[in-house]
């Protein structure tokens, strides 16, 4: 069964970096093996929602996203191909924080290719997300239930992503967590 497109008056979106099949497979693994140096506590991310977002849009009418589409489709038809590269696996963005992720460096790349979406927001009159000085790419592999029982968490993670393409996602919330589907996807060339 596909999954159906919201049709709502507004919907709660974000634009990122989808993963392909064999870089979910490979953060499914990282995933893996942290489970016994993390409290079991945690609430594995399944790997069909694993992404690296660029911008959070926030809720947005179809309208809006659709115009936004757009835009992108036309900012992004020379846009290449690149990889990034993984530092760690961390509590995000600090020990403190419910958040287990793989941080990813960020690459002139990547922050040129978000520049590039803010842009276009900005154009297509979207105002109100994060700034550059906040960017930290990464991917979420988990969330603790608790916030006191995150620990410090920091192992090393020598990967590469090849960025292929970014999407235009919403966000259903479900009784199980979050629930991700691409509304839009612009592929990159490859060099």
């Amino acid at each position: 069964m596909g999954l159906e497109l919201s049709t709502a008056a507004t919907i709660r979106s974000f634009i990122g970096i989808p993963l392909t099949e064999s870089d979910r497979q490979l953060c499914e693994t990282l995933a893996a093996s942290m489970k016994s140096r993390v409290p079991s506590s945690v609430r594995w991310v399944a790997g069909d929602n694993f992404h690296i977002t660029l911008l959070f849009l926030g809720n947005q009418s179809p309208v809006v996203l659709d115009a936004l589409a757009s835009r992108l489709s036309l900012t992004l038809a020379q846009q290449p191909s690149f990889d990034l590269h993984t530092k760690h696996i961390s509590t995000f963005p600090d020990a403190k924080s419910g958040i287990l992720a793989l941080e990813l460096s960020p690459c002139a790349e990547l922050l040129l290719l978000r520049d590039k979406i803010q842009q276009a927001a900005l154009k297509t009159g979207i105002r109100d997300f994060d700034s550059h000085s906040s960017f930290r790419p990464h991917i979420t592999l988990g969330r603790f239930r608790s916030r006191t029982e995150t620990g410090i968490c920091n192992t090393k993670a020598a990967c590469q992503f090849r960025v292929q393409s970014v999407a235009l996602f919403e966000s259903v919330t479900r009784a199980g967590g979050a629930q991700y589907r691409t509304r839009f996807k612009f592929d990159f060339y490859s060099d």
